[in-house]
């Protein structure tokens, strides 16, 4: 898995704030059943975060400013898909897409986690998807030429999407890849 991972995410649920448009929101701290209840929809829909998880009062806020055109609804969304990834503690794509593996494969995941004691209305979101890959990694990637397309697959960011490059973990990365065709 790629190093650009928030070990905190999975530690706890944290109170999440971000800005839209010079306004500074806070969402409670939320664990992973919550979250899962939005993410594993088959289109993610970012108005079940942003304005969903805000108080009633900052909902309310946001509502008005997208009605009156202060903020726009691809702001909103973006800001939407930012909480994700701070909750998740990975990126928001990484996350979307392990998601989806997840519900095509729910019974199979959530089946084993939940025989081995998990309760997602008990951890956060970064823990529950830390142990749903490793699930994924030990029953359906075994191989390690599945494994290095499953990792491929999570973390290669949309088009367009701007990413820092970390030449640490690229280089690891590298290597792994020249290792595996061996």
């Amino acid at each position: 898995m790629s190093g650009v991972v928030d070990p905190l995410a999975s530690i706890r649920a944290w109170t999440l704030e971000v800005e839209i448009a010079g306004r500074e929101y806070t969402i409670a701290p939320r664990l992973a059943g919550e979250w899962l209840a939005i993410l594993l929809d088959e289109v993610f829909d970012a108005s079940l975060v942003l304005p969903g998880m805000l108080s009633d009062e900052d909902a309310e806020e946001l509502e008005e400013a997208l009605l009156d055109r202060r903020v726009s609804s691809s702001e909103v969304t973006d800001a939407a898909l930012d909480v994700v990834a701070m909750a998740a503690g990975r990126p928001w794509w990484w996350t979307l897409r392990l998601s989806s593996v997840l519900s095509a494969h729910w019974l199979t995941v959530y089946g084993h986690l939940t025989s081995q004691g998990l309760d997602i209305n008990r951890m956060t979101l970064g823990s529950f998807l830390d142990a749903a890959y490793y699930v994924c990694l030990t029953m359906f990637f075994t191989k390690p030429e599945q494994r290095l397309q499953f990792n491929r697959d999570l973390e290669t960011p949309p088009v367009g999407q701007k990413v820092e490059l970390n030449e640490e973990q690229e280089a690891a990365n590298f290597l792994a890849l020249m290792n595996s065709n061996r």
